[in-house]
């Protein structure tokens, strides 16, 4: 039987199997597994399906396999204490397909945090992808022995659930889900905070360049810049809105297209790198920040304060954030299950050189510029 076609194909189920199989203890530490040939006739697949499933497993570091003597376990098994988790392992679980945010500017920065606190209380954590499929929560488990597990931003809510059965003690860090307790910042204040700036500054044609729309984040702060708008009697303009994905190239883009229609005179982007790649655009196309647009990030990333000029941005306390959770994950590994709670920590506009006040030659220069576009 041929896994082709398979939404699941059938290697990754059989090694899921397996896995198991070794973790409940059916088969325990120097077993030797099936042969190749039984493990064909037992799942009704053709022997290379089965060498695939045998693959991941040496790969998790359950098997080993032997010349002439087939595969043989590797995993401990403590048959009195089988749930027991003894290392002091945290785990730090992003998206898997967005592990490589770890390195961008807010992410390693929380990590940064993270991981200052979890050495003072003698954890050791560890970042890992987020999958979809169900066989890496008993692998996170048992072979991985962690206490306790952080799922960041967007993680498939699915995956935490499965952990949260399997009896892994879970929050939730930037993002919020109602099994967990969830550590999150105020977005929407801290948008309507930006957006209160800038009206205070004159502006009223404000655009927005959002995130990855289906980040609760992003959402939230799109909330804040509309309800902001409103409260002061303007109505948001979807040509004043462009779409980013959080980083210097999409906001770049984003810009760009604003740039195209009747120019804004102000624009709020939804993270700091974003608002970076704006600037970029803006003096892109001979224009200058804050002279001719005010520019408004979300993060308080240190690039930010470098910036030319220095970006005006919200920022939230990130060490408080990471505060809060070593203390909710120790709670929970002692043995204190509390009820899920949703934790939000406030925001703070930090104001600096890109926003300045609109005068009647900023009106007149903008002008200037909207008609030389609508005549290219």
């Amino acid at each position: 039987m041929s896994d082709r076609g398979a939404k699941c194909p059938l290697y990754k189920k059989i090694s899921e199997d397996l896995r198991n199989r070794i973790i409940s203890g059916e088969y325990k530490n120097d077993d030797s597994l099936p042969s190749e040939r039984e493990l064909s006739e037992m799942f009704k697949v053709e022997r290379m399906t089965v060498r695939r499933a045998l693959e991941l497993l040496v790969k998790d570091g359950l098997i080993i396999k032997q010349a002439g003597y087939g595969s043989r376990v590797v995993y401990t098994y403590d048959d009195e204490t089988p749930n027991m988790l003894t290392a002091n392992n945290i785990a730090f679980i992003l998206p898997a397909d967005n592990l490589h945010k770890i390195s961008e500017p807010l992410m390693a920065s929380l990590f940064y945090c993270i991981e200052t606190e979890c050495r003072k209380c003698g954890f050791s954590l560890f970042v890992i992808g987020g999958e979809t499929g169900n066989g890496d929560i008993p692998y996170l488990i048992q072979q991985r022995k962690i206490k306790a597990a952080m799922w960041v931003s967007q993680v498939n809510e699915s995956v935490i659930r499965q952990a949260l059965l399997y009896g892994i003690p879970s929050i939730a860090l930037v993002n919020h889900l109602r099994e967990c307790t969830s550590i999150l910042i105020d977005n929407f204040d801290g948008a309507v905070n930006a957006i209160e700036h800038l009206l205070s500054l004159g502006h009223k044609k404000i655009a927005y360049i959002s995130g990855i729309p289906f980040y609760s984040s992003s959402a939230e702060r799109r909330r804040g810049y509309e309800q902001a708008l409103v409260n002061h009697g303007i109505k948001p303009s979807e040509d004043l809105i462009a779409e980013g994905n959080w980083t210097f190239e999409s906001g770049h883009e984003a810009m760009r297209k604003l740039l195209e229609g009747e120019r804004p005179t102000a624009v709020f982007a939804a993270n700091d790198v974003m608002a970076l790649g704006a600037i970029k655009a803006i003096v892109d196309v001979g224009l200058s920040v804050p002279e001719d647009l005010s520019v408004v990030g979300f993060d308080d990333v240190e690039q930010a304060g470098y910036a030319i000029p220095p970006l005006t941005t919200v920022g939230a306390d990130v060490k408080l954030l990471a505060s809060y959770a070593i203390k909710c994950v120790s709670e929970l590994i002692a043995g204190d299950h509390p009820n899920p709670v949703k934790i939000v920590l406030p925001t703070k506009l930090v104001v600096r050189e890109s926003t300045s006040a609109i005068t009647a030659v900023k009106k007149q220069r903008n002008a200037v510029f909207t008609a030389k576009a609508e005549n290219c």
